[in-house]
C-alpha cells in the first residue's frame, strides 16, 4: 500500500540539517591528512606541493563556512522561536569578516574596499545569523566581480535601519548565496534587495 508523503518546511529543513552535518563530517576526514602532509615530517615539500596543499585546505575552509551557514539556515527554519537575540553591532561584524573577504577578494584578482559609518547603533538579532548573512551577500559580490575592478562594501545608519551595501559593477542574477542570505535575514526581520548595482542589506535599528 502507497502512503503519500507530504513533506513540511520542518522536514526539509531537518533534511537540510543532517545533509549539511554529513558534508561536514566528510570535510573532517579530507582535512587531517591535508594538515598532517603540512605539518608532519614526511619529507620536505617543494614550494609547489605546499601551495597546492594550501590552496586545498583554504578551499575546504570555504566549503565549510557555507556548511555552517547552511546548518544555521535550517536551524533557523525549524524553530524561529528559538533564535537568540543579542545587542549586535553590524559595523563590528563586517569588521571582523574584512581578512577572510579579502583574502577571497585577492583569489579572485579583485580590491575589496569597505566603508564603515562610525558610531553605529547596535541593533537587536542573531549575530550568527546576521554574519552568516552578510558573509554570504558579500562572498557573492566578490564571486562575480571583474578581475581587477574595486568590489565596494558601505555600512551605513538611516533612520529605521543598518544598511549594508556592496556593489561589484557587474550585472547578474539573484544567485543560491543571496537566496541563502535572504532566508537568514528574514528570520531577523531584516531584508535584502538586489538589482544590477550590487546588494544591500537592510535590518531594524532596535
Amino acid at each position: 500500500m502507497n502512503t503519500s508523503i507530504s513533506p513540511t518546511d520542518h522536514d526539509y529543513a531537518a533534511a537540510l540539517a543532517d545533509a549539511a552535518a554529513s558534508a561536514e563530517h566528510a570535510l573532517d576526514e579530507a582535512r587531517i591528512p591535508l594538515h598532517i602532509l603540512l605539518t608532519a615530517q614526511f619529507g620536505e615539500l617543494n614550494d609547489n606541493q605546499e601551495e597546492m596543499i594550501g590552496a586545498a585546505a583554504t578551499a575546504l575552509e570555504r566549503v565549510a563556512d557555507e556548511l555552517r551557514a547552511l546548518r544555521t539556515i535550517a536551524d533557523a527554519g525549524r524553530d524561529p522561536a528559538m533564535v537568540r537575540r543579542d545587542l549586535v553591532r553590524i559595523g563590528d561584524i563586517v569588521r571582523a569578516l574584512q581578512p577572510e573577504l579579502t583574502d577571497q577578494a585577492l583569489q579572485f584578482g579583485v580590491t575589496l574596499s569597505v566603508k564603515i559609518e562610525p558610531a553605529l547603533p547596535s541593533i537587536r538579532g542573531a549575530s550568527t545569523q546576521l554574519r552568516d548573512a552578510i558573509r554570504l551577500a558579500l562572498t557573492d559580490e566578490i564571486r562575480y566581480a571583474i578581475p581587477g575592478s574595486t568590489v565596494v562594501v558601505q555600512v551605513q545608519s538611516t533612520p529605521d535601519a543598518i544598511v549594508v551595501t556592496s556593489r561589484c559593477g557587474t550585472s547578474r542574477s539573484v544567485s543560491g548565496n543571496l537566496l541563502l542570505a535572504e532566508r537568514l535575514l528574514s528570520s531577523q526581520g531584516a531584508h535584502l534587495e538586489h538589482d544590477d548595482r550590487g546588494t544591500m542589506i537592510a535590518v531594524p535599528r532596535s
